[in-house]
Order: C-alpha cells, then structure tokens, then sequence
C-alpha cells in the first residue's frame, strides 16, 4: 500500500539507504497500466528498478534515460510496446538490462554500445528488427546476451569478437544470415552459442575449430539452419569441454570422416548429445561414436547411412535417446538392445531393418516413452508384453506385417499420445480398453482390416485431435459420444462400411478441420448440427447414401475450401446460402437428383 502519509522507505518493495530509496522491486504485483514518465524522479540514488511479471502497457519512458545510477533494469515479463529508446544509452552504470517478454517493436539502438559496464542483455521473445549495431562491439564486460525469438536479421558483426567476456550467446529463432564471422574464435570464455533456426548460409565454419578457439565451449546449437559442405577433420579440436553438439537440419553431407577412430573421443571426451539429423550425411554408422561413453542422446535420423547396426551402439548404457530413423540401415537388430534398461526413446523407423517379431526381452526395456519401428518388417502379433510398458507416450508401427487383433492391453499405457499401426494387416474390432488412453492425442489404424462398431468409449478420449480408421471394414454408425471429443480435429472414415445416419453430436466437434465420410453406406440426412463447425476446411461425403436436401446451414462453414459430396441421394435446390462459401476452391455435388435452378449466389464461387 503506497496510499498512506508513512514514510516511503516503508512502503511495500522500496529500499532505501541513508534515506534515499535505492532499490524499487514491484515485480509479479499484477501491476497495470503504464510505466509514468515520473519513475525517472523517483530518486537519484536509484540504482535497482524491477518490475517484471506484471501487466504493464504502453512505451518505455524516455525520461528513463535520467536515472544515471541505475545498475540493473528490469521490465520482463510484461506488455510493453513501441521502442527501444535511444537514451538507454545513457545508462552508464547498467550491469544488468532485461526488457524479455514484451511486445517490443524495434531497431536495437546504436547507443546500447556505451554500456561498457553491462554484463547481462537479454532482449528475448519481442519483436526486435533489423541488424545488430557493430557498436555492440563496445559491450566488453558483456557475459550474457539472450536474443531469441525476435526477428533480428543479416549476419552478425565481427565486432562480436571484441566481447571477449562473454559465456552465453543465444540468438535462436531470428532471421540471422551469414557466414558466421571469423572473430567469433576470439570468444574464448565462450560457454553456450545458440543461433538455432536462423538462415546462416555458409560452409562448417573453419572459426568454430581453429586451435584454442572456443575452448570453453559446452553447448553449441547451429540447427536449423543452411550450412553446407562436410565436417573437417579438424571438427572440434579444441572443444574438451563440449556437452552438447546440434548440427541437426541443415544441409551437411558426405561421410562422416572426423568422427571415426578414436579421435573424436580424444576430442570430445565429456560429449552428452549429438545431434546430425536431417542433414545428407553418407556412409557407416562412424565407429568413434561408440566411444563416447558419456552420451545420452544419438540423433542421426533422416540422413542417407547404410551397413548394420553394430552391436556396441546397444551396449552404450547412458543412452537414453537413440534415433536412427529415416536411413538406409539394413540387417537385423541386435540383441543388446534389450539390455538398454536407461532408454528412452527409440527410433529405428524407415529403414531396411528385418525386426522380426517382438521377443519377450522387450519387456526390459521399462523406461522407454517413444517407440518407433515404422517400416522395420515387424511381424506376428502385438505382445501382451506392451502393456507392461507403463511409460509410453508414442507407439509407432506403422507399415509392417503384424497380424491378428488389438490386444486389449492396449489400453493400459495411461500416458500414450501417439498410436500409430497404419499399414498393418491387424483384424478384429477395437477393444473397449481405449478409452482409458485419456491421454491420447492422435490415433492412426486406417489400412488393416479392422471390423465391428467403433466402441463408444472413444467418446472418453477428450485430448484427442485426429482419429484416422480409414480402409478398414468398421460398420454401423458413428456413436453419438464422438460428440465429447472437444479437441477433436480430423475424423476420417473413409472406405468402411459405416452405416445409419449421422449423430446429431456431430455438431459439437467445434475444433474440426477435417471431416472425411466418403465410401461408406451413410444415409438419411444431413444433420443442420453440421453448419456448428466453424473451423471446417474440408468436409468429403462422396459415395454415401445420404438423402433429402443440403441444409442450408453448410453456408455457415465459411472457412471451407473443399466440399464433396458427390454420388449420394441429395434432391432438391441447391440452398442460396453456399454462396457464402467464398473460400472454396473444390466443389462437387455431381451424381445427386438435385434438381432447380442453379441458385446465382453460387456462380461466383
């Protein structure tokens, strides 16, 4: 309470020293309003100003600028907008300047290079624009500087290399180009460098392995981005101290030279993660890898590697992520994986792999959350054994040979989200048990061979959002309990032989995007409930037996873009309302007994 006749220095989050009020910290008070051009009268002696975590609007006064004492300014976390103001140069005495979390709209000042004193920047998550001022260059106390999530573009100025104090770079999620400048090398205290998911365009930078450079390196992000060319065989050379190493989706190809023998462990001996994914990388799995016995993570999908899997990469026993989807491996899985009792994740999918069917070692594996053997020539039946995987969150087996029926096991992984067994030559109808996978956001079975009802207990599936069962021979209806399926976002059912009218609870389906009904036998008519689906692009009925009218509460779907409805038994005038449909770019109603005059509200579309 400030409204009292007490002395200030008591007031709530003032500090005051001799007198004077040194400190205001108002942070996470649920402050509103704006920040008054009078806070730069407050005191002289002002050397501390927080007020972060509130709901503050509006522009940062110019008159800030007049705190000359001022060692740390904090606005994070709030709802600022406009610009950076020039006179935060004068701000000569700032250790520490955090506008993080705004709705900031600006140039970075060229002034911010007087701030010789500065040692923490963070400027993340608003909307800064434009270069980086080469007066940056000045910030020689700097060990900090958090810039990610805005949209700071061209490349980053060598003058870079003068912040010879710095520990920690981030400029992730940016619009940064390059090259990366040489005098980065110069960055010896260097700790973390995060440029991830910018546009730096260059050749393996030959400044990130020159001798000494980064030697205090622990975590290096360049995902994301367009480098190209070849790891050299100097990679890392200097970089003992490296923990985390992203490469991953950039543009990186041949084999993998530097990384074989036991070079790279000489190298890189405290290495954790290693991340090459998505890149053009050719060759063997490098066999230096398999000397790094303090790795946790392997991401090396979606690349282009042959040859086997060698069996010491299972006997890496901190592993606890390993993802070799999307290669060319070949050959048999070897049995040391079932050892692997620390792992995670596992992704072998899109390969040449014969997996053959699931052994009863699979049930070691009790702290595995993500299981991927798409296309991995996986046989028999799903085991019994899964349901003892109590931690799993994705299940992904599409494309493969498994046979037989849906255990009802199924349904005792309380945490899985993702279930995928698209592609399979699985029968039988779906186990009650489903429903008590609340967690499940997606679930794929189209292109077995899956008969019965869809059971009502998927209405119990409320964090579900696309629900796929196409070609399948499921019959009778949709159950009304689809309704409950608030997050749902694609139905598709294409290719069974679902039959009766469609529920009227179809209308509560209000985040649908995508609705496929076609080639089944569906008749009676269209429920009005279905004008209800605001956010429906694509709504695809052919080949169905649907009868009466089009109700002329389609028009209400105007997000559409696509509508067919084609051979089906709809009869009447086409309702004038679709010509509200100005979104729509497919339309076909052919095959009916629709009959009147074309409406003229449509002949625009």
């Amino acid at each position: 309470g400030w409204i009292t006749e007490s002395d200030e220095c008591d007031w709530f989050g003032v500090t005051c020293e001799d007198g004077s009020i040194i400190h205001l910290e108002l942070n996470d008070n649920n402050l509103e309003g704006t920040l008054p051009q009078e806070v730069a009268f407050v005191s002289r002696s002002l050397s501390k100003l927080d007020i972060n975590g509130n709901k503050l609007i509006g522009t940062i006064p110019d008159d800030i600028g007049k705190i000359s004492k001022l060692t740390e300014l904090n606005l994070s976390h709030n709802k600022l907008v406009g610009t950076i103001p020039t006179c935060i140069g004068n701000l000569t005495n700032l250790i520490s300047l955090n506008l993080s979390k705004n709705k900031i709209l600006s140039r970075i000042p060229s002034e911010i290079g007087a701030l010789k004193q500065l040692q923490h920047l963070n400027f993340a998550n608003n909307f800064i624009t434009g270069s980086l001022p080469p007066e940056m260059g000045g910030l020689i106390e700097t060990r900090e500087i958090y810039m990610q999530n805005n949209h700071i573009t061209y490349a980053i100025p060598s003058e870079v290399g003068k912040m010879t104090l710095l520990e920690h770079l981030s400029f992730q999620e940016n619009d940064l180009l390059g090259p990366l400048p040489s005098e980065i090398s110069q960055l010896r205290k260097l700790r973390t460098m995060d440029l991830a998911k910018n546009h730096i365009y260059d050749e393996m930078p030959k400044a990130l392995w020159q001798e000494g450079a980064l030697q205090n390196l622990e975590i290096l992000d360049l995902s994301n981005n367009l480098l190209t060319g070849t790891l050299s065989p100097e990679f890392g050379r200097s970089w003992q101290m490296l923990k985390s190493l992203r490469l991953g989706q950039n543009f990186l190809q041949k084999e993998l030279p530097a990384l074989n023998g036991a070079a790279l462990y000489s190298k890189m001996p405290r290495l954790q993660q290693l991340d090459l994914a998505f890149n053009y990388f050719t060759g063997t799995l490098p066999t230096g890898i398999l000397q790094l016995n303090k790795l946790t993570s392997l991401e090396l999908d979606g690349n282009q590697l042959t040859g086997t899997i060698p069996d010491k990469l299972f006997k890496m026993t901190n592993l606890h992520s390993l993802e070799l989807r999307s290669n060319h491996f070949s050959g048999t899985v070897p049995t040391s994986l079932y050892g692997m009792r620390h792992l995670e994740t596992l992704g072998l999918g899109q390969n040449a792999l014969m997996f053959g069917t699931f052994p009863p070692a699979m049930e070691n594996l009790v702290a595995l959350k993500n299981l991927d053997l798409a296309s991995s020539m996986v046989s028999g039946s799903l085991p019994s054994l899964l349901g003892e995987m109590k931690l799993l969150q994705s299940l992904v087996l599409n494309n493969n040979q498994l046979r037989g029926t849906i255990p009802f096991v199924i349904g005792l992984l309380p945490e899985l989200r993702d279930l995928n067994i698209t592609s399979n030559s699985l029968s039988g109808s779906l186990p009650t048990s489903i429903g008590n996978l609340t967690n499940l956001e997606i679930m794929h079975f189209e292109e077995n061979h899956l008969t019965g009802r869809i059971p009502t207990e998927v209405g119990i599936l409320t964090n579900l959002q696309y629900l796929n069962v196409k070609d399948n021979k499921v019959a009778g209806s949709l159950p009304s309990e689809i309704g409950n399926l608030e997050s749902l976002r694609v139905l598709q059912v294409t290719g069974n032989s679902l039959n009766e009218t469609l529920p009227t609870e179809i209308g509560k389906l209000t985040n649908l995007e995508v609705l496929y009904l076609s080639e089944n036998d569906l008749g009676g008519m269209l429920p009005t409930e279905i004008g209800q689906l605001s956010l429906l692009t694509k709504f695809v009925i052919t080949f169905n037996a649907f009868t009466g009218s089009i109700p002329s509460e389609v028009g209400l779907l105007t997000n559409l873009s696509w509508l067919w409805s084609s051979f089906n038994d709809f009869s009447g005038p086409l309702p004038s309302e679709l010509g509200a449909l100005s979104g729509i770019e497919e339309f076909s109603l052919s095959n009916n007994g629709l009959t009147g005059v074309f409406p003229n509200e449509l002949k625009n579309l």
